[in-house]
């Protein structure tokens, strides 16, 4: 069953023809490589899960259970700037409830499971619909590289023997948007020498090395390195508050390292909760973390600080918000009461 819905999904990713050429600025053309690219890492590991897991790999499996909440974070964020339609945001809503009772109590649902890929699939398709609609029939070509680059790779990094190879990749390469310039065409090109049936090792490698890099070419478009300011501006020692979606208030503080080594303390729940496994894609940080029983919880981080202080929300399983907002400070010392009051004050504004 999964190989059909995989052909299927593939088939319909790359059904439509780009002959059209439309402007799109670069912050878009990032937005919507990402959101692809977020799609397909998510189906990717869904589909791993569903096609043969047993109950002896549960660890396995919330760990891509996990890596899938967080891309559907990135694709959340990411929308609020593209300006998805009701549909494809009702879609996601309904991907991640259903996602959550997935995997309950140690155990596969995989009823349920099915359903999630489903509805990812019919999210990709609204999502494509809305782009072209908003920004042009080029667009979708960005997204559907970016799910094709993400699915593949993480195939390729995948501890199984063998790694799953896409099929269709050839209309990505035959199909290249006039719009894009000629050195990253020629980068998209080059995969056509991987499209075949069976690879070497070596060509695998080679094939990997090629994704990292278009990948890391068009999340940051046009820019060939990621820009680093965000993250500088982010390392340091924050305090605030944290607003859970049943309106409950929390002291909560961050220790920012880097994405890979940082770690944050919720008041009264958890403390020194490690934070290893932070994405960052573009302007966005998203991380999933467990603070009281199975709820899941993703708090997401805006990148654009303003006067030491930056804010986001959270969203539990069902997609009901909560809000933080921290600000930097010189040392552990605990803030005042009047901080945290306009602290709080700064949330009701937003």
């Amino acid at each position: 069953m999964i190989n059909r819905l995989l052909i299927i999904f593939i088939l319909l990713i790359f059904a439509f023809s780009k002959p059209a050429y439309s402007e799109i600025s670069d912050k878009k053309i990032q937005n919507i490589f990402n959101t692809g690219s977020a799609t397909g890492e998510a189906y990717y590991n869904l589909i791993t899960i569903y096609q043969g897991s047993s109950v002896n790999e549960v660890k396995y499996n919330k760990l891509k259970f996990q890596h899938a909440f967080q891309s559907l974070s990135i694709i959340d964020l990411i929308s609020e700037d593209l300006q998805l339609s009701n549909q494809s945001l009702c879609l996601l809503k309904n991907i991640r409830s259903n996602l959550y009772e997935s995997l309950n109590e140690e155990k596969i649902n995989y009823a349920m499971l099915e359903q999630t890929i489903k509805l990812l699939n019919q999210f990709y398709n609204s999502f494509n619909l809305d782009i072209a609609n908003s920004y042009g029939t080029d667009s979708d070509w960005y997204s559907d590289l970016g799910f094709y680059s993400s699915f593949q790779l993480e195939s390729i990094n995948t501890n199984k023997s063998s790694a799953l190879l896409l099929d269709g990749s050839q209309k990505l390469y035959e199909q290249v948007p006039a719009s894009v310039p000629q050195t990253s065409s020629e980068m998209v090109k080059s995969l056509k020498s991987f499209d075949k049936p069976t690879l070497t090792v070596d060509e695998i490698q080679a094939l990997k090395n090629e994704l990292n890099y278009l990948i890391s070419y068009f999340s940051n478009y046009p820019n060939k390195v990621a820009d680093n300011a965000n993250i500088k501006a982010l390392k340091g020692f924050w305090q605030g508050i944290m607003i859970n979606p049943y309106g409950q208030k929390y002291n909560i503080s961050l220790n920012f390292n880097d994405v890979n080594n940082s770690s944050l303390t919720i008041e009264g729940i958890a403390s020194n909760i490690p934070l290893e496994n932070i994405d960052l894609l573009d302007s966005y940080f998203s991380f999933t973390f467990k603070p009281v029983g199975t709820e899941k919880f993703n708090v997401r981080f805006n990148a654009k600080i303003n006067n030491d202080m930056f804010s986001g929300n959270i969203t539990n399983s069902l997609n009901e918000q909560g809000y933080w907002v921290l600000t930097k400070t010189t040392d552990n010392k605990p803030l005042s009461s009047e901080k945290i009051n306009q602290l709080s004050s700064y949330i009701n504004k937003n």
